[in-house]
């Protein structure tokens, strides 16, 4: 639609970020009917959006997916976005400047186009094999893919960047493990190649820590940089890492990244914990789904990913040439129309069909069907844009200026949940652009 398409380009800019719209529409340009029941339907969405209890998460936040606060020194665990692939995600993350993690399996033309991107940019970025997706047939595991992966990416990396991958491994089986590090893990380690991280994930097994590392190091004939802890799927046990006092820094570097902690604070902690009384001075990373505790009924990022789409709804009622959109509109509500009757009267058929189609042009069901049409227009337009803006929000903790703006027109905000101008300012704008 092409009215749409002015809307967007009200919105958006090409640095990636998002500004509210300024040009205005005469009210008496918007459907009435349209217009009405959705006011209807903002109150009981905004009643939520703007009520303390929900308002105050934005400050709970503060508190981060792991327990620590970010004013805290994040510097002793660097924490790693995972989950992050699909392109509202990936934007959201990117531009809030979080190193990312991704999984070679999962990476299809477009999501390596867009890794190899982001590394060439300088970005942080850890590679996980992918091999926990074949963690009940780790013989189907595609090595040879992996490392066309990992070569692409290493060589699109730039000198600023900071990349590390996974070795191979077989999720909770120590042999297996070894099997696929004697076949594929040199091979990985040259596709990498001297200026990136390789790390040996340690499985849980017969073998203590200590053991499993040297015993391979004997079918490795390169260096590997560090190690990887299982914490999700096959998680290695804390009191475990205790064997690693056995090693020196010269036998193994005093790098470890836990994979797949997830926002799971007191597991962290304890791992944390674990690895500092043998390894004080250990560089520690991890890698979480973080948004995932925010999504859901209710929950945060979902709220405020509504509310977005509000905010972007009456910028649509303001802006648009109705004239245009609702030739549009027409058509796609008669398609959801003889969806309706074919569902609700499937019998029907030639006058009675036209007479019951004549019957419903005015009824409440017309209008329900045009809102609907008029919804599905915007969320096929701006859906990824608003999930982006929304993750963006929770990630920096501060309140997008297209939900400032819409909330100072249509509800009052209280004083002390507002962004003072400084804040708003340093906010890189209000979030990441459309897909």
């Amino acid at each position: 639609m092409e009215a749409l398409a002015a809307l967007q380009a009200s919105l958006f800019t090409d640095d990636e970020f998002a500004h509210p719209g300024t040009n205005n529409v005469d009210l008496r340009k918007r459907p009435e009917s349209i217009y009405e029941r959705l006011l209807a339907e903002d109150k009981k969405r905004r009643n939520k959006i703007l009520s303390v209890e929900t308002r105050n998460q934005l400050d709970e936040r503060q508190m981060d997916g792991f327990g620590f606060n970010l004013n805290d020194a994040t510097a002793r665990v660097t924490r790693y976005a995972s989950g992050v692939l699909s392109p509202a995600y990936w934007k959201a993350y990117k531009a809030s400047g979080r190193p990312l993690c991704v999984s070679a399996t999962e990476l299809g033309e477009k999501r390596l186009e867009r890794v190899k991107r982001h590394v060439a940019e300088g970005g942080t970025l850890l590679v996980d094999s992918g091999a926990f997706i074949y963690m009940t047939r780790a013989e189907a595991m595609p090595w040879s893919t992996v490392a066309n992966r990992y070569f692409q990416i290493a060589k699109a990396a730039s000198k600023d960047a900071k990349v590390a991958f996974t070795l191979p491994d077989a999720v909770g089986d120590q042999a297996k493990s070894l099997h696929a590090l004697k076949n594929w893990g040199d091979r990985l380690i040259q596709c990498v190649g001297p200026d990136h991280e390789c790390l040996l994930p340690i499985q849980t097994g017969e073998l203590d820590p200590a053991d499993y590392i040297k015993r391979a190091q004997k079918v490795l004939t390169k260096p590997f940089s560090g190690i990887a802890i299982p914490c999700g799927a096959a998680p290695m046990p804390p009191e475990k890492l205790r064997d690693l006092r056995n090693l020196s820094p010269e036998e193994c570097p005093q790098r470890i990244h836990l994979l797949g902690i997830s926002n799971k604070k007191k597991a962290l902690a304890t791992y944390t914990t674990a690895l500092e009384d043998v390894w004080p001075t250990a560089d520690i990373t991890c890698d979480a789904v973080e948004f995932r505790q925010d999504v859901g009924k209710n929950e945060l990022l979902t709220v405020m990913r509504g509310e977005i789409m509000e905010a972007i709804r009456h910028k649509a009622l303001e802006t648009v040439d109705w004239t245009e959109l609702s030739h549009d509109l027409e058509n796609a509500t008669h398609t959801r129309l003889i969806e309706y009757i074919n569902t609700h009267f499937p019998t029907s058929a030639g006058d009675d069909r036209r007479e019951l189609i004549a019957s419903l042009e005015n009824s409440p069901i017309m209008v329900s069907l045009e809102t609907q049409a008029f919804h599905a227009a915007l969320e096929e337009r701006f859906g990824p844009y608003a999930t982006s803006m929304a993750t963006y929000s929770t990630i920096t903790h501060k309140v997008p200026r297209l939900l400032n703006d819409y909330w100072a027109n249509h509800a009052p905000i209280e004083p002390s949940l507002e962004l003072d101008q400084a804040s708003a300012d340093d906010n890189d704008h209000s979030g990441p652009g459309p897909q």
